[in-house]
């Protein structure tokens, strides 16, 4: 199902502050972004989730996403440390 890009879902998925037992990861934008995307891309999907096979319309998943995050991240702990 398709959501406005002002829909509240987007900005908390990207604080991590959708409600516990959220089950909507597959809300989408016009191109397939879903909030799963935009969870993963700020480092705040909830633990346990499992949806990492939704994809956009170009087949980038949630994993590939989160693995993009992951890889940031050490990048900068390692020029942190």
């Amino acid at each position: 199902m398709e959501i406005p890009a002002d829909n509240h879902l987007w900005a908390k998925a990207a604080e991590g502050s959708l409600p516990e037992g959220f089950d909507g990861w597959n809300l989408h934008d016009f191109e397939g972004w879903t909030l799963a995307h935009e969870a993963a891309r700020r480092g705040k999907l909830p633990e346990g989730f499992s949806r990492w096979e939704l994809a956009d319309r170009e087949g980038w998943t949630v994993r590939d996403e989160a693995e993009v995050y992951e890889a940031r991240r050490r990048e900068n702990d390692g020029r942190q440390g």
